[in-house]
């Protein structure tokens, strides 16, 4: 052991509690939803281990345990759920540790509670966590914590791949961030838009010989590239399926534009892959931006569309990939579309609408027997809280976030686009006056 401390008044960790602390002699309470402790470090450049002597706030039987998750800025380096006292401990990769004196950790627990609702006592804190004690010690010195950039080709216990595109990878990253899962569970991103041998390259030796799972996109890739991995599934494989949902109803006018090509070195498929007809009409119009605007404007709103009709094939589609796989996800979509932020773009999931397809995957025995559901839900509320999603944010115009009553819109909405941040006025005025780079 390194160092050693004590919580409360007469310990030494006093001067190290920020916000969301109780202090009393001997310990110190962690109230509320979350709290801040900035830990004092070695300032060496050695990985090392944290533990913490923690008893819960229960009161059975409508407060049976606590969830703790412990954050270093945005990396969970800990997930717990506690129904008695016990001892935690918390690997501190070198990357967060290396030549610091401190780090500041976020202490989240969700389930704090008051006990003068559950005892006959008059205490209105909302107490989570008791800590007593905390010890600081080398990862050498317990059981081989490594680097969070060390060597990652030893395969964990259960391993697998999510073979497909954008989504599929943007799935692999989110599951492959969860603490519980670390160590013990393994996936890894297999890119559909190549032959098999070349994006087998990026993986670790023998993973598609010894992988237990394999969950496929099935509208990524080409048979050409998805049939060749099916065949290597071995007969302890388990294959899931899921499809990446594309909507047309929030993005009407979308279109053929001449422009929309490959600009090597700059733009793959193209500056804008989302192209809008209505907009390239204007595009050789050399006219003031707000009479451009005003044109594209009056264009949208007498443009004949039958939005309904449009949403309802967008259902069918759904409903009909659905049935070809292992999540169904028309009736989620159909249920939250006006009230949620489910898209960002035609083929791109909102954080609402991906957290929903994660939960769908992961609700598998493989993964229960490694990790609570509910601690893993947990995780997932931070690791998407603040969630932004992808730079492709395509701004939806007021005729349509009106036809649907889109609760989550708003007329001066900004939209997220590579490292713009523009209204939908913005957006329509550049796309209209782009042209393809030349070198």
């Amino acid at each position: 052991m390194d160092a050693a401390y004590i919580f409360g008044i007469t310990g030494n960790l006093t001067t190290a509690l920020g916000a969301g602390w109780s202090v009393e002699d001997s310990f110190a309470w962690a109230i509320g939803a979350e709290s801040e402790l900035t830990f004092p470090l070695q300032g060496d450049d050695l990985a090392y281990t944290l533990r913490f002597d923690i008893h819960p706030a229960i009161f059975p039987p409508k407060v049976p345990r606590q969830r703790l998750m412990i954050r270093a800025g945005k990396t969970v380096i800990g997930s717990f759920e506690l129904t008695a006292r016990a001892t935690v401990t918390i690997p501190l990769p070198v990357e967060l540790t290396g030549g610091a004196d401190r780090i500041t950790l976020t202490l989240i627990h969700p389930d704090a509670a008051r006990p003068r609702d559950h005892l006959p006592v008059d205490d209105p804190r909302r107490l989570a966590l008791c800590f007593h004690s905390a010890s600081l010690a080398r990862a050498d010195f317990d059981s081989g914590q490594v680097s969070l950039t060390a060597d990652r080709s030893g395969l964990e216990p259960v391993h697998g791949i999510i073979a497909g595109g954008s989504t599929a990878m943007r799935i692999c990253e989110v599951i492959g961030k969860l603490p519980s899962l670390r160590g013990k569970f393994g996936i890894r991103f297999l890119d559909l838009s190549h032959d098999l041998d070349i994006a087998a390259e990026r993986l670790p030796p023998g993973t598609l010989d010894t992988m237990q799972f394999c969950w496929m996109e099935l509208n990524a890739g080409t048979p050409v590239t998805r049939d060749p991995l099916r065949e290597r599934l071995g007969p302890g494989c388990a294959l899931r399926t899921f499809y990446a949902p594309i909507i047309r109803s929030l993005w009407p006018f979308q279109g053929p534009d001449t422009r929309a090509v490959i600009e090597p070195g700059r733009h793959i498929p193209s500056r804008y892959p989302y192209a809008d007809r209505l907009a390239q009409v204007l595009a050789a119009m050399n006219m003031p931006d707000d009479v451009l605007y005003l044109m594209y404007d009056m264009s949208a709103n007498q443009e004949p569309l039958e939005l309904d009709e449009i949403f309802a094939n967008d259902l069918r589609r759904w409903r009909a990939e659905g049935k070809k796989s292992d999540v169904r996800l028309a009736d989620f979509i159909e249920r939250h579309i006006r009230t949620e932020r489910l898209f960002v773009a035609p083929n791109r999931e909102g954080p609402i609408l991906l957290r929903e397809m994660v939960d769908q995957l992961l609700d598998d025995g493989m993964i229960r027997d490694i990790a609570s559901p509910d601690v893993v839900s947990a995780e997932l509320d931070v690791l998407l809280d603040g969630y932004t999603g992808w730079q492709e944010e395509l701004p939806v115009h007021q005729r349509v976030a009106r036809h649907f009553d889109l609760a989550w819109w708003s007329p001066d909405m900004k939209y997220r686009w590579m490292n713009n941040y523009r209204t939908h006025r913005d957006h329509i005025l550049d796309y209209i006056k782009w042209m393809q780079w030349r070198p």
